[in-house]
């Protein structure tokens, strides 16, 4: 990889968001630039001015007093539809496999489940992509 390749992760829960945050930088070194955001709506904002190599996003976000599926659905079906994101790679990075049909139907490039690819595991899947994905 020639140039820093920049991640989003996109996920309410901070101690995920600091532990993804130090797997790039203990692994990736100066391969990657990785931002955190807690939420869909700051996300938003954040993609009119940046555009990610890759994006990491969680689905379940707190919602009136519980949390819910919808907010993280709805986010990704705006990230899909988005031309300026067309060459970004959006991953689904949640503890929730029940969803996982659901993400890759909407457009999601792939599933990953929390727990099972930290945290050689992950930073290697996001090498990968991160190669096929050079622009």
């Amino acid at each position: 990889m020639e140039n820093k390749k920049l991640i989003l992760l996109v996920d309410q829960d901070e101690y995920t968001r600091l532990l993804v945050r130090d797997i790039f930088l203990i692994y990736g070194k100066n391969k990657f630039q990785i931002d955190l955001i807690d939420n869909p709506t700051a996300a938003e904002e954040y993609l009119k001015e940046k555009t990610p190599d890759i994006i990491l996003i969680d689905l379940v976000f707190r919602k009136d007093g519980g949390v819910s599926a919808e907010i993280g659905l709805d986010f990704l079906k705006k990230l899909k539809t988005n031309p300026q994101l067309q060459n970004t790679k959006i991953v689904v990075f949640s503890g929730y496999a029940d969803l996982k049909d659901e993400a890759l139907k909407i457009g999601a490039d792939d599933f990953i489940i929390k727990g099972e690819h930290l945290p050689v595991e992950l930073y290697n899947y996001i090498i990968t992509i991160a190669k096929s994905n050079s622009k």
